[in-house]
């Protein structure tokens, strides 16, 4: 049979003075099995907005992979009203999709978003699959 394994890879990098981190585990927000989830917040400052986009299904929880699929063509927007975000790292769920992901601001090295912006939206590539957002983990300053 096959074996499937989980990693998480956790980058440690020093905060900067007047920096401040704020993350959400998907998997412990409650949901219910294929949840259609339209937002969340992330600390005090920090909110999430998913959006189907141009694809028909909406990002959805799933208890198996425990993780928000978002489909081809699904965004996500994280943003601040008063803190600049300068760091946004994700966490994928197993079994995890190979869509591309890209940015409207900063740079995105998968599972690294840098720059310096109050909101950065996600777009999930392509017309089918999907990508398991397990958590995210969001740098700011004010």
């Amino acid at each position: 049979g096959n074996l499937t394994e989980s990693i998480t890879v956790t980058q440690n990098v020093a905060l900067v003075a007047g920096s401040a981190e704020a993350s959400i585990d998907f998997s412990s927000q409650g949901y219910a099995n294929a949840q259609a989830i339209s937002n969340a917040s992330i600390g005090d400052d920090v909110t999430i907005v998913f959006d189907k986009g141009s694809n028909s299904n909406a990002p959805t929880y799933y208890t198996s992979g425990t993780a928000i699929r978002c489909y081809g063509g699904n965004t996500f927007t994280i943003s601040s009203s008063d803190k600049t975000i300068t760091n946004i790292e994700l966490t994928f769920g197993s079994s995890d999709g190979t869509n591309a992901i890209t940015t409207n601001v900063g740079t995105f090295s998968s599972p690294i978003c840098a720059g310096s912006a109050n909101s950065v939206t996600f777009t999930v590539g392509g017309t089918k699959g999907n990508r398991r957002i397990k958590g995210i983990k969001v740098t700011y300053t004010n």
